[in-house]
């Protein structure tokens, strides 16, 4: 034993000090770890051994690691023989101590992050998949990507639909056609009761009453769908509004009823989990609308061809779908025990949420109708188009944050993940529409033809200003949604509603449709400043969970 070894010990053991994996035993058998090198190949060990064949039976080393966590420490070794002392003696093992000290001393400096405890492979591991199918992976971002799909996917058809119905019909008869449009599309979400928020916040947890829960969901929605097509149609507005006569009525209130159920049966796939068949679902409806539209047009009067080729599709979709849904989907449930809150407790978030909905659908649906009623047909028809841009940014929004909302209730462990990954694709959607709202109005519209780029394209940069306000207020309805808080929505969607239709009530008959994109973007934002604050101190709440 020379005064070099601890040296070559010092030596070995930053060189063992390198990390690779080992296989652990006991408990842990089968569970890939990382633990210091030395650990497994037992340089330390070989030294301890060849100290204690020489012939000084003085300290030995003995590895913090090795020791259960503790530094390098004296051990006296047990020989046989008898250990002869003399002052020669003590002093080397008084000088082999200091130079052990000085080691832990060096060993700690040089790598103090060492611990005891084993390390899961997957920390530390570098992954081998690409970053895209990891993200892919979370159910949340993927559901929300399924529903943009589908939202941009079925605005894109419709938007070719009434492209083409602009290119062979006057602005009056797109204004006339999209009048009733709006207004079946209104008394349906009137009529839907916003069942499909919750069908996305309560089938997750409905077990075996999700069959019952959707049929009386369903009936629900279609009485107050026919309720409301029938007030409607005996106001002087509905009469104006509605075009084939008595026939023509008929088919109007056929119409809200079914729409009334086709609007919330996506709320059902996305309460089962299958965000994958609602782009499916709605690019056939919207492809089929397609189709048809030159066909209905050849055989009816130009309006009444459209809107038949407009609501055909949709009826077919609503009973091939609900089969699929009442059927399969519920079936597959009816071995899970349900856990949904009180029956008063739900009847209370429906009534809100119901109310809610119609004071949102004010604009959101109604307010072609009320522009072509206000500012006259040709205004009208104008409008409509660079209108169905601005509420398919919104559905996209919509539909990245309803995914949100599913997810978090679901797995509430994984809150904080699924919100960070939702707002990010978000933040997307809303800058890459700014960009194109205000940049490429007038490219947008352009396949509309000339004038309807003219009068839009101011409408659309309104738009695009009032998306980082309309991307808030929709955070603040779906932080809502998770906590079961439905009144300040229905604060919400009042305040915003209220002051949307009023200014557009206050515009004269010869104003232009900018004004009503002003009137909107400045009622956004200023219900956007108002939540800003409570949004922020919901999505803390909702991570902490």
């Amino acid at each position: 034993m020379t005064l070099d070894t601890p040296r070559r010990l010092l030596a070995d053991r930053a060189a063992a000090s390198q990390r690779s994996p080992v296989r652990q035993s006991g408990a842990g058998a089968g569970e890939a770890s990382y633990r210091p090198r030395h650990l497994a190949q037992g340089a330390v060990a070989a030294h301890r051994a060849s100290w204690e064949e020489s012939a000084w039976a003085g300290p030995v080393c003995r590895g913090r690691h090795a020791a259960g966590g503790q530094p390098f420490e004296p051990a006296r070794a047990h020989h046989s023989r008898e250990v002869t002392h003399n002052p020669r003696a003590a002093t080397e093992d008084v000088k082999r101590e200091s130079q052990l000290a000085g080691i832990n001393v060096l060993l700690s400096m040089a790598n103090p992050a060492v611990t005891t405890w084993a390390v899961s492979a997957p920390a530390l591991a570098p992954t081998t998949q690409p970053r895209v199918l990891t993200l892919l992976k979370d159910p949340a971002l993927r559901g929300g990507l399924a529903l943009m799909l589908s939202a941009a996917t079925a605005g894109g058809l419709g938007f070719i639909f009434w492209a083409l119905t602009a290119h062979h019909q006057d602005a009056s008869a797109v204004g006339s056609v999209a009048a009733e449009v709006s207004s079946i599309t209104f008394l349906a979400s009137v009529g839907s009761l916003n069942l499909i928020n919750v069908f996305a916040r309560f089938l997750p947890q409905a077990g075996w009453d999700a069959r019952r829960l959707i049929l009386t969901s369903y009936g629900g929605a279609a009485l107050a769908g026919l309720l409301s097509a029938a007030v409607f149609l005996l106001t002087p507005m509905g009469a104006g509004l509605v075009l084939g006569g008595g026939l023509g009525r008929l088919a109007f209130a056929i119409c809200v009823v079914l729409n009334s159920v086709f609007m919330i049966q996506d709320g059902g796939l996305v309460g089962f989990g299958r965000f994958g068949w609602v782009p499916v679902e709605n690019v056939l409806v919207a492809s089929a609308r397609l189709a048809l539209l030159p066909l209905a047009a050849t055989f009816l009067s130009a309006p009444i061809g459209i809107l038949w080729s407009w609501a055909l599709p949709m009826a077919l979709a609503v009973v091939v779908v609900n089969v699929l849904i009442i059927g399969r989907l519920a079936g597959q449930q009816r071995k899970q025990q349900p856990s949904l809150p009180t029956f008063g407790e739900l009847g209370r978030f429906v009534a809100v949420e119901s109310v809610t909905t119609a004071v949102s659908a004010s604009v959101s649906a109604f307010l072609p109708a009320l522009v072509t009623e206000r500012l006259g047909a040709s205004q009208g028809g104008y409008f409509y188009v660079p209108w169905i841009i601005a509420t398919m940014v919104s559905l996209l929004l919509s539909s990245i944050l309803i995914s949100m909302v599913r997810e978090a209730v679901v797995s509430p462990e994984k809150a904080n993940l699924t919100i960070r990954r939702s707002l990010g694709l978000a933040l997307l959607v809303v800058m890459g529409a700014i960009v194109t709202c205000l940049l490429l109005p007038g490219l947008v519209l352009a396949p509309l033809g000339p004038d309807f780029a003219a009068h839009g394209a101011p409408l659309l940069r309104w738009v695009g200003l009032a998306l980082p306000a309309t991307a808030v207020n929709l955070l603040y309805w779906a932080t809502c949604l998770v906590r079961r808080r439905p009144w300040p929505v229905f604060a919400v969607n009042l305040a915003t509603s209220g002051a949307i239709v009023g200014g557009v009530l206050l515009l004269g008959p010869d104003a232009a449709i900018s004004r009503v994109g002003m009137v909107y973007c400045l009622a956004q934002w200023v219900v956007a400043a108002a939540v800003s604050l409570p949004t922020i101190t919901a999505l803390r709440v909702i991570r902490q969970r």
